[in-house]
């Protein structure tokens, strides 16, 4: 049996459960999986063995030989990691959801694939110079709704630490600009609802922005529209927006990207004495073991004072 074969009866079934940029994902780590399996003749078959296990370490070293990182360094924990939890998740459904090919997998075998831990690694978050820079920059915007946006755009992630999809796929409906009671509704991972308040700076932002630029817009309309003000902004749109926000501010010594937005958030909000649970809860984390990752930027010594103000 051909490993290739067997992944794409794996994507097709799954690609209807996860969202597109996911899939795509797992296309691309099977793929290179399965091409070298075919040419180093390992078929599905080899997987019934009770050392099939190491298969997945020869594939491994090769992947580190033949795939460097960024920068031509060394591939990161988080990438291998990636890796083999994909080929993991492929080999379960083998053999739990397929007639066809759970006898190919040895479950055994299957539990011995290791998956490594990340490498501890703090990301960097922004400082106050780095966000009046971003913000001074989206002045320099070459239109009134540009500088609208964009300044709302940098708020938003700031105050409330939403993920990237979240920002994009925000709805008109979503935005609650009462200012007692000012919040917006993010349809998050897992296919969950979650409330996020905003603080007075993001909230006056975002009215701006709404009153201006969205009114009249329908209740299902997204928030944030592209250059044009015709489509939905795209991921890779508002990536490059901050990442080009960032060259402008000078931004050195930090990744310009939604995500750091993200890590800046949490610790901006347990520095100011911010509740870790709620954080959790905004943050749309299932645990807090999700949240603390979140927050190596901050001194232990914070940390412990943060959870010492909720027992």
């Amino acid at each position: 049996m051909i490993v290739g074969d067997a992944i794409r009866e794996y994507l097709s079934s799954v690609q209807r459960k996860r969202d597109a940029r996911t899939v795509s994902g797992y296309r691309q780590r099977l793929g290179v999986f399965a091409a070298w399996c075919e040419a180093e003749g390992v078929t599905l078959e080899r997987f019934s063995k009770k050392g099939a296990y190491r298969i997945i370490d020869d594939f491994v070293e090769h992947l580190s030989s033949t795939h460097p990182g960024k920068h031509g360094l060394a591939l990161s924990s988080t990438t291998v990691r990636g890796y083999i939890i994909c080929i993991k998740m492929f080999l379960k459904w083998c053999l739990d959801s397929s007639d066809e090919f759970e006898e190919c997998i040895n479950p055994i075998a299957l539990r011995r694939v290791e998956v490594p831990a990340i490498e501890g690694k703090i990301v960097e978050t922004f400082s106050d110079e780095h966000i009046r820079g971003m913000l001074a920059a989206c002045e320099l915007s070459s239109t009134d709704y540009l500088r609208a946006r964009n300044r709302a755009i940098v708020q938003v992630f700031l105050g409330t630490g939403i993920r990237l999809k979240e920002l994009c796929t925000l709805t008109v409906s979503g935005v609650i600009l009462d200012p007692e009671d000012a919040h917006i509704k993010v349809f998050g991972k897992r296919r969950k609802w979650r409330e996020v308040p905003l603080d007075e700076e993001t909230r006056k932002a975002l009215g701006r922005y709404m009153r201006k630029w969205r009114s009249g817009a329908q209740d299902s309309a997204t928030v944030f529209l592209n250059d044009e003000k015709l489509l939905p902004l795209t991921r890779s749109g508002v990536e490059q927006l901050v990442e080009k926000l960032g060259r402008i501010a000078h931004a050195r010594g930090v990744r310009c990207s939604p995500h750091t937005f993200r890590h800046t958030y949490a610790t901006r909000f347990m520095a100011a004495g911010g509740n870790p649970y709620h954080l959790q809860k905004f943050m749309g984390h299932e645990s807090f073991a999700t949240t603390e990752k979140y927050l190596k930027t901050l001194p232990p010594r914070d940390i412990r004072a943060a959870l010492r103000r909720v027992k």
